[in-house]
């Protein structure tokens, strides 16, 4: 059985727990997705080779941009080209020319500079480019070891 003085609070604070206010707000939620590429490369290595002999090897130059990036991968004439041709060089001042193609019948070269450049548009995923790669050392290069850098960039 309920005292009267517990009935008479709980009639007295019921009407004031009913009469209780309340407010709303909204708290806004954001981001900034943004644009952004990823290359990835492995070397690409002929491998040993008699003078004289056609070497051929194919990698992939990997790019991944935010989902529709438009971008541009390019390759330079690395560090012992000159105007349209790649060259590995030893110690000294002896070089083997090389080319790269974009393509296994090797007739889209990878040029230097913006006018070889392969555009694409990102998917968010890893995208392989392939890069094929021709050396013919002349019969009159000495032996030893060749090599040459070439700058990948991604304009986005």
């Amino acid at each position: 059985m309920m005292k009267p003085l517990s009935l008479f609070l709980l009639l007295f604070l019921l009407p004031a727990i009913s009469e209780a206010a309340s407010i709303t707000s909204s708290l806004q939620i954001s981001t900034q997705v943004m644009s952004v590429c990823t290359v990835a490369t492995v070397p690409l290595d002929f491998g040993p080779m008699a003078p004289g002999d056609t070497a051929m090897q194919t990698v992939s130059i990997v790019t991944k941009c935010t989902l529709n990036t438009p971008y541009q991968l390019m390759l330079d004439i690395g560090l012992h080209g000159s105007v349209g041709v790649r060259n590995m060089a030893d110690t000294g001042t002896n070089q083997i020319p090389y080319r790269l193609y974009k393509d296994t019948a090797h007739s889209a070269e990878w040029i230097d500079g913006p006018a070889g450049a392969t555009n694409a548009v990102g998917s968010g995923l890893d995208q392989p480019h392939t890069v094929h790669g021709v050396a013919t050392p002349s019969t009159l290069v000495p032996a030893g070891v060749y090599a040459d850098t070439v700058t990948v960039t991604v304009l986005y």
